[in-house]
């Protein structure tokens, strides 16, 4: 998500790579502008917009964790058996395939059974919502353009199945259910829109660059665009759909909140972009549990106590 703000004293922050450390360039006053935004979890890119960090609780929180990880590991534990493995809800479709193939599939077979899961129409009975524009991504795109989301590496998953993920032995292939993301966005209370059918609508060919901007939210005098970060999140990360909704209304709420304040013309022009990223309580306890796929060391305790 994309919104804009101002900061009293702009400054730079460069990483010196060879040396590994930080070097930061203010002055007294810039360094107060710098302690303010990490009390807030604010930080400056290398691009000079902020990335912003708010964590929300869940709403699905019920005392257990309650993550879309979940669907992953049901289709990694099912190709381990079947070689292609199958999992999905009402707005996501995860693909696994274990070309291993630990079921002994002839090459052909297996091509056909991977075409069906990972192109084919999924019935209403899986999607009860038709989708036009279904969001595609697998984890090869993931590993070779990483952002801001989560390795593979920390997934709550035993080790060598988030290495196979890595090294490429495992695929994983994402579906996204575009129009029951709108739809929970109109019954959340806005008008929304997806962007990825933005071409057909306007009459021309479909582009031949990856869009950067997934959806687009309006509620009363403001509008937002959701792009990758967020979408990437409930595609790849486990974020639940209300989870996704709900840090929506939070910014809109916030952004609201402080629409009557009057910003003077020369504080305008050195307005920034931000981009916010909201994590969820249920995320991260997911990934505290990942720790619990790292056996340490075990020593037997002898009786006295000596390991």
């Amino acid at each position: 998500m994309e919104a804009f703000e101002s900061l009293d004293m702009p400054f730079n922050m460069t990483i010196g790579q060879a040396q590994s450390e930080i070097k930061l360039q203010f002055n007294p006053e810039q360094w107060k502008a710098f302690a303010r935004l990490v009390e807030h979890h604010e930080y400056t890119r290398t691009d000079g917009e902020n990335l912003i960090h708010r964590k929300l609780t869940s709403q699905s929180s019920d005392g257990t964790v309650q993550t879309n990880v979940n669907l992953l590991q049901q289709a990694i534990i099912q190709s381990k058996k079947e070689t292609i493995g199958y999992t999905a809800n009402s707005y996501l479709a995860i693909t696994v395939g274990d070309f291993l193939n630990p079921a002994n599939k002839a090459d052909d077979q297996l091509l056909k059974e991977w075409l069906e899961k990972t192109q084919n129409f999924i019935f209403p009975d899986i999607w009860p919502i038709h989708c036009t524009d279904i969001l595609n991504s697998d984890s090869r795109k993931r590993i070779t353009r990483p952002g801001f989301g989560v390795p593979y590496t920390v997934y709550p998953l035993p080790s060598d199945y988030a290495a196979a993920i890595v090294t490429g032995y495992i695929q994983v292939y994402y579906r996204l259910n575009t129009t029951a993301v709108v739809q929970a966005f109109r019954e959340a209370g806005f008008e929304a829109e997806c962007l990825l059918g933005a071409w057909r609508t306007q009459g021309n060919s479909p582009p031949n660059k990856e869009t950067t901007a997934y959806f687009k939210v309006h509620r009363r005098a403001i509008t937002l665009t959701i792009h990758a970060l967020p979408v990437e999140q409930i595609l790849f990360d486990g974020l639940l759909l209300e989870d996704l909704i709900a840090s929506v209304v939070t910014h809109f709420d916030a952004e609201e909140a402080r629409k009557d304040i009057i910003v003077p013309a020369h504080i305008q022009q050195n307005m920034r972009r931000f981009h916010a990223m909201f994590t969820c309580t249920n995320m991260e306890e997911a990934w505290r549990t990942s720790r619990s796929y790292i056996s340490p060391f075990e020593f037997e305790v002898e009786e006295d106590g000596r390991q």
